[in-house]
C-alpha cells in the first residue's frame, strides 16, 4: 500500500509539472492573441470613428436640447467646417505661390574690394564736435574709439553719419590730447 501511494504521488507530481509547462506556454500564446485582438479592435474603432461625420439626430429638437452629446456633435461639426476652410485657404495660397513669376530687379552695388580703418587722433575740435571723413572713393560704414592708457575717463558723446563718407564725432572733454583716437571704417567698392 505504501508503494502505491509513493507511485501515485510521483505520478501526480509528473502531471503537475506537465500541466505547469503547458499552462505557461498556453498562457503566453493566449496573451499574445489577446493583445493582438485588443489592438485590432482599437484600430478598427479609431478608423470607423474617423470616417463617420458627426450628425445630430434630427428626430428631436437638438437646438433646445440640454444633452451634452448634442453640444459635442455640434462643436465637432463646427471644427470640421473650420478645418475644411483652413485647408481650402492653404490650397489657394499654395496655388498663388506656384503661379508667382519673379521679375529680376536692377543690378545692385558691386561688392567690397577693400576695407580700411582711418585713425583720427583726438583734437580740441572733437570736444565741440567735428566731422571725420573717408577718402573720396570710399564709404564710411561705422567706427569706434581707441584709448591709450588709463587717462580716458569717458568716451564718445556723439557719433553718427552725416553723409555716405562723413561721420560727426563729439568727444567728452575729460579726455586729454594724445590719449586716444577715433577710428572710422572705410570701404571701397569693386
Amino acid at each position: 500500500m505504501a508503494f502505491n501511494l509513493i507511485a501515485i504521488n510521483d505520478l501526480l507530481m509528473n502531471y503537475q509539472n506537465i500541466y505547469k509547462e503547458n499552462y505557461v506556454n498556453l498562457n503566453m500564446k493566449n496573451k499574445s492573441i489577446l493583445i493582438g485582438f485588443i489592438l485590432a479592435t482599437f484600430l478598427i474603432s479609431i478608423l470607423s470613428v474617423s470616417f463617420v461625420k458627426a450628425v445630430p439626430d434630427d428626430s428631436r429638437n437638438s437646438s433646445n436640447s440640454n444633452n451634452p452629446f448634442d453640444k459635442i456633435w455640434k462643436a465637432i461639426n463646427e471644427l470640421q467646417e473650420k478645418i475644411s476652410d483652413i485647408q481650402h485657404s492653404i490650397f489657394n495660397l499654395q496655388r498663388q505661390l506656384n503661379n508667382v513669376t519673379l521679375i529680376p530687379g536692377p543690378q545692385g552695388l558691386p561688392g567690397i574690394s577693400e576695407v580700411r580703418i582711418a585713425i583720427f587722433n583726438i583734437t580740441q575740435q572733437m570736444y565741440n564736435g567735428a566731422d571725420i571723413s573717408c577718402n573720396s572713393d570710399e564709404f564710411a560704414t561705422g567706427g569706434g574709439t581707441q584709448w591709450f592708457g588709463d587717462a580716458a575717463h569717458s568716451g564718445i558723446l556723439e557719433f553718427y553719419p552725416t553723409n555716405e563718407r562723413t561721420w560727426r564725432v563729439k568727444i567728452s572733454d575729460n579726455i586729454d590730447y594724445g590719449v586716444g583716437a577715433v577710428r572710422l571704417v572705410c570701404v571701397k567698392h569693386a
